[in-house]
């Protein structure tokens, strides 16, 4: 996951949907917020990531992850949109 995520914080979130894993990194550096999803089921996942904790309000993100893929969205603090990479 280190390749993915910043190393200041490599944490699961919990309240992914069955069959979803989802795991986030901070790097307050560079005011972004890295999430990975591993979807191990065969239907589109849509998800809505709300970042808290931090020093300003970040925008709510949503994006979709492709059955039986990784996804790695990098969202900025001051956006909130994330970029959205794709491995199936």
């Amino acid at each position: 996951m280190s390749e993915f995520l910043p190393p200041k914080v490599a944490e699961r979130l919990q309240g992914a949907p069955t069959n979803v894993s989802v795991y986030a990194g901070r790097d307050a550096a560079a005011q972004t917020t890295s999430v990975l999803v591993v979807n191990k089921s065969t239907n589109n996942v849509a998800l809505t990531v709300n970042i808290t904790g931090t020093a300003t309000t970040i925008p709510s993100s949503s994006f979709s992850v492709a059955p039986l893929s990784i996804a790695v969205a990098n969202i900025a603090d001051t956006t909130g949109t994330p970029t959205l990479s794709t491995y199936p």
